[in-house]
C-alpha cells in the first residue's frame, strides 16, 4: 500500500503527465537542464525525455513516470532520462544517475525488464522487477537491493545482487560479490534520500490549499473560514516529542510497535471526524459540504471509515477501507465505494495525545473519468 500512496501522487495535478513523468515530491532547490536552458523545478512539474535534474545542498526531489517507475534523488545528486518510451507497442527506459539515488521499477521493469537500464558512474544495473538504493560517486558505486534482484556489470564484469544485498563496484574494478546487509541500515540511507511520510503530507496538503487560494473569489475569507473551523495546523515536532513517552504493557494479540501509541491516546480505538477541502478536475469546482470519519484500531493497526462531499454537481461518498497505521503514526488507506469511485489516501496522527488526524486523498470517478484532490482535518471523538 506504501507504494500505492507514493503513486497517488500523479492525482495532484490538473494535467496528469503531459510528458513522460513529473516531480511528485521535492525538499529545497532542485534545476532541470532542458535544451540549454536550466529550470527551477517546481512540484508537478512534467519531466521530459533528454531533461537532466540536478538537486542541491541539502534537497531532494521524487519523479513518478508513466509506468509507475519512481526515482527519488537525495542531495547533490544528478539524473538524466537517456530515453524513455511508454506506450501500446514498446517501452524502454535508459537512465543515468550519479549521486544518491532510489529506484523502484514500474511496468517496464515488470513486463520487459531487458528494457529497463540504470546507469551508475562505474556501472549499468539490469532489473527483475525491483527497488535499488545507491551512492554513485566518480570513484565508487554503492548499490543495495532492498526488493527483487538486480544484475550489476561494470568494464571488468558483473554480480547479482538479490534482495537485501549490498556490492560495492570501484572505478575499473570488477563488482564485489554481493553481501547481506542489515535493515538498519538499508533505512538509514533511505532517509537520506526520501522526504519523510510527514514532509510529503505537510507538502501536498500546502500544494492543495495554495492552488485553491490562487483561484477562489474571495481567497482571504476562504482561507479564514477553514482555519476557523480547523483550528491552528499542528506543529512539526509534535509526533516527536510524544514518541518520547513510555509504552504501555499490553496484550500477545497487540502489535507491540503500536504500545506508544495506544499510550498517547488512552484507548485502543480512537475516532476521528473532520472536514475535507479541495476540488474536482479544476480549482473553480471546489468540493463543498465535505466531511471524513476515521475509526484507528491500534491493537491490529488498521484503519477504516468513511469520506463523503459534493461536488461537479453530485456527491461523492465513499468507504475507507483497508487501511493501515504505523508506529510513528502514519495512515495509509484506499477509498472505494465498490463501484465506480476509487482512490487513496494517507495522513498523520498528532497532537500530545493524537487529538488530530489530517493527510491528503485522491479520488477517481471511473464513470466519467473526473479526479478529487484534496486534504482533511479531524479532531478525535471523545
Amino acid at each position: 500500500m506504501k507504494q500505492l500512496i507514493l503513486l497517488s501522487l500523479l492525482f495532484f495535478s490538473t494535467s496528469l503527465m503531459a510528458g513522460i513523468g513529473k516531480i511528485t515530491a521535492l525538499k529545497g532547490n532542485a534545476t532541470i537542464q532542458r535544451e540549454n536552458k536550466n529550470i527551477q523545478a517546481q512540484m508537478h512539474m512534467s519531466i521530459e525525455e533528454k531533461d537532466i535534474i540536478k538537486t542541491g545542498n541539502a534537497s531532494k526531489l521524487q519523479i513518478v513516470f508513466k509506468d509507475n517507475t519512481i526515482i527519488s534523488l537525495g542531495q547533490k545528486s544528478t539524473f538524466k532520462v537517456e530515453s524513455y518510451l511508454f506506450s501500446n507497442t514498446k517501452v524502454k527506459a535508459r537512465f543515468n544517475v550519479k549521486g544518491l539515488f532510489k529506484s523502484i521499477t514500474g511496468k517496464i521493469g515488470h513486463i520487459a525488464p531487458q528494457n529497463f537500464t540504470l546507469k551508475t558512474q562505474n556501472a549499468t544495473i539490469g532489473v527483475r522487477g525491483t527497488t535499488i538504493i545507491g551512492n554513485s560517486t566518480p570513484k565508487k558505486d554503492t548499490i543495495i537491493c532492498s526488493s527483487g534482484k538486480i544484475i550489476v556489470n561494470s568494464i571488468m564484469g558483473m554480480t547479482t545482487v538479490n534482495m537485501g544485498e549490498q556490492t560495492i563496484i570501484r572505478s575499473g574494478k570488477k563488482p564485489t560479490q554481493a553481501v547481506s546487509i542489515q535493515k538498519a541500515v538499508i533505512h538509514q540511507t533511505e532517509k537520506k534520500i526520501e522526504l519523510s511520510h510527514k514532509e510529503k503530507i505537510t507538502q501536498r496538503e500546502a500544494v492543495i490549499k495554495e492552488t485553491i487560494q490562487r483561484h477562489i473569489v474571495n481567497p482571504k475569507k476562504e482561507v479564514n473560514d477553514i482555519k476557523d473551523s480547523w483550528g491552528e495546523w499542528d506543529s512539526s515536532d509534535e509526533i516527536a516529542k510524544s514518541i518520547d513517552k513510555a509504552p504501555i504493557i499490553t496484550t500477545p494479540k497487540d502489535r507491540t510497535d503500536l504500545q506508544r501509541l495506544r499510550e498517547l491516546v488512552g484507548t485502543k480505538s480512537p475516532s476521528y471526524h473532520g472536514k475535507v477541502s479541495g476540488y474536482v478536475n479544476h480549482v473553480q469546482n471546489q468540493i463543498t459540504d465535505g466531511s471524513i470519519n476515521l475509526a484507528v484500531d491500534l491493537g491490529q493497526g488498521k484503519v477504516n471509515g468513511d469520506i463523503g462531499f459534493k461536488a461537479d454537481n453530485a456527491n461523492w461518498n465513499a468507504k475507507i477501507q483497508h487501511g493501515s497505521i504505523d508506529q510513528n503514526g502514519a495512515l495509509d488507506f484506499g477509498i472505494s465505494n465498490n463501484a465506480n469511485l476509487h482512490g487513496q489516501g494517507d495522513g498523520m496522527l498528532s497532537g500530545e495525545h493524537l487529538e488530530h488526524a489530517n493527510g491528503t486523498f485522491s479520488i477517481q470517478n471511473q464513470t466519467n473519468k473526473h479526479n478529487a484532490y484534496g486534504i482533511f482535518k479531524a479532531g478525535r471523538q471523545k
